[in-house]
């Protein structure tokens, strides 16, 4: 081998190992697969899945179908919890946070579903208890069934406000009564009519709420009256005949 060759193999191995050493950090500063998200299971607003669902930004990929489905309102477990509500205000927020929140979740569900957990439940009877969380649970499926039948139109009547609550408070009676308000004692009755602040009812959709339960109740009642009257009405004609 002649001397210019020589130099020219050695020239060559010095390039490859210089390239090769080079390559190497870049190499070995590779990043590793991403570790799972840490857990937010103590934040007020519930689950993990909800969590990440508000605080994930933006999706990048682009074109009206993306965009749509980030601003339709998420699904809320409707389990009966107590922070249901600030759950939909949350949810609300991350649609719209320079909007106003509803009035319905912020001013008036917020404040009775504490209110008759809290201070009007521990007054009543165990039915009358019993009561308070079925009704707490229907609210919350009422709501989440009318989401469910069209999001983008929940999205909409959340941001009419007045619409809105005339829709919440138009769900109320049916919640009531199917948790059965009707078969609760009297003394209950008088505890649960008392709970609601006048401000919150002396409104169009307020007393529509109140005289659609009120005259079910009354004919639950009357029912109920009826049959216990057949019933003492057998016994003593049975006393009677007995006795003879």
């Amino acid at each position: 081998m002649s001397g210019s060759q020589a130099t020219a193999g050695t020239r060559e191995k010095f390039v490859t190992r210089r390239v090769t050493a080079s390559a190497r950090p870049a190499l070995q500063a590779s990043p590793s697969p991403a570790s799972p998200p840490a857990s937010h299971s103590g934040s007020p607003l519930g689950g993990d899945a909800f969590q990440r669902s508000l605080a994930a930004p933006a999706s990048s990929s682009s074109g009206p179908r993306a965009a749509g489905a980030s601003a339709l309102p998420a699904a809320v477990p409707a389990l009966g919890e107590m922070d249901y509500y600030q759950r939909r205000i949350a949810d609300f927020k991350r649609r719209h946070p320079d909007l106003p929140v509803p009035t319905y979740y912020s001013r008036y569900a917020s404040k009775y579903i504490d209110r008759f957990t809290y201070e009007i439940g521990p007054t009543l009877s165990p039915a009358g208890q019993a009561w308070v969380a079925r009704a707490r649970k229907n609210l919350q499926v009422a709501m989440e069934k009318k989401r469910a039948a069209d999001p983008a139109a929940f999205d909409r009547l959340e941001r009419n406000d007045e619409a809105f609550r005339q829709f919440a408070f138009s769900t109320h009676p049916a919640a009531y009564l199917d948790a059965g308000l009707g078969k609760l004692p009297l003394s209950d009755l008088i505890k649960i009519g008392a709970g609601p602040d006048l401000e919150d009812i002396l409104n169009p959709a307020g007393l529509e709420q109140v005289e659609t339960t009120a005259v079910q109740v009354a004919e639950s009642k009357a029912e109920d009256f009826g049959a216990r009257l057949a019933r003492d009405g057998h016994e003593l004609v049975a006393s009677a005949e007995a006795a003879f």
